[in-house]
């Protein structure tokens, strides 16, 4: 059940408040391309291999449950708020947001993307819900256990599910081909982009995408207060992101792209919420 807290409290919680305060430069984790592999293909990714291979019958909602993020309470931030929760509570609440920012685009569409797709767990909850079951789904995921993982996880299921690889560093997609007028979106994945190039923009809308949604932490959305001071610490103590906003507002200053930004939604961090950036061509 959850159950509102004070900022004040997060550290009753959590060692984060005090991780943040006590830090210096020599505790950053640079997210260099071994270290990402390590963290998801080596590390998380290989554990669903696991759970498939050693359970047969296993279901989308039991696989989730067995990531580590679900089997503890945690702090959170939704909407201004802090709360304290179970995982599941928490990542019930982000699929919420990402199908609520979705749904209004589902009209004249018949396909939706994830970029940066991690086991697949959000896409795949979202084609649960009726709105989406008659979409083309496609996934494309950085790391090759994840790529796996998406495809087995979706026979499991009986989901068709067309899979490839992304590298957004590099601009790349491969394995699957993504019809004009999709819904593309990531979540928690563009702000391992330490430098967003402008290029990026580009990439995407040759694409013709109807529209596109990131759900991400966006170092320049917070303010100098306590709250957003830590906030944007412990996104360079991590190596994420900083620019990414500097980089849709130029695109959208240039005529490029129309932009909305709904900001600091929600966060299974406290420290790490995502922002909603909703963005397509202005000239379709």
């Amino acid at each position: 059940m959850m159950k509102k807290i004070k900022f004040s409290e997060i550290k009753d919680f959590s060692d984060l408040p005090n991780y943040i305060k006590e830090s210096s430069d020599k505790d950053i984790k640079f997210k260099t391309k071994s270290e990402v592999i390590r963290e998801f293909n080596n590390d998380k990714w290989s554990k669903i291999d696991q759970l498939l291979t050693n359970n047969p019958e296993i279901t989308l909602e039991k696989i989730d449950n067995q990531m580590e993020s679900f089997s503890s309470s945690l702090t959170f931030f939704y909407k201004g708020n802090f709360y304290f929760a179970t995982g599941k509570e928490v990542f019930e609440k982000h699929i919420k947001v990402i199908k609520e920012a979705i749904d209004p685009y589902l009209r004249d569409t018949n396909s939706i993307v994830e970029l940066g797709a991690g086991y697949g767990s959000k896409i795949l909850n979202l084609s649960n819900s009726n709105k989406y079951r008659n979409l083309n789904l496609f996934a494309a995921e950085y790391t090759l256990n994840g790529c796996r993982a998406i495809e087995n996880i979706s026979k499991k299921i009986g989901k068709n599910i067309q899979v490839g690889y992304c590298d957004l560093k590099k601009n790349k997609i491969d394995g699957i081909d993504i019809p004009k007028n999709s819904i593309i979106f990531t979540s928690y994945a563009l702000h391992y982009v330490q430098n967003l190039h402008t290029s990026f923009i580009d990439f995407i809308l040759d694409l013709k995408p109807r529209i596109v949604i990131n759900f991400e932490p966006c170092y320049e959305l917070h303010n100098n207060d306590e709250f957003g001071y830590m906030c944007k610490r412990y996104i360079e103590l991590n190596d994420y992101n900083k620019n990414m906003i500097s980089i849709f507002n130029d695109a959208q200053e240039k005529g490029k792209i129309e932009l909305e930004i709904i900001e600091n939604i929600i966060g299974g961090n406290p420290f790490l919420p995502i922002s909603i950036i909703k963005w397509r061509s202005k000239n379709p």
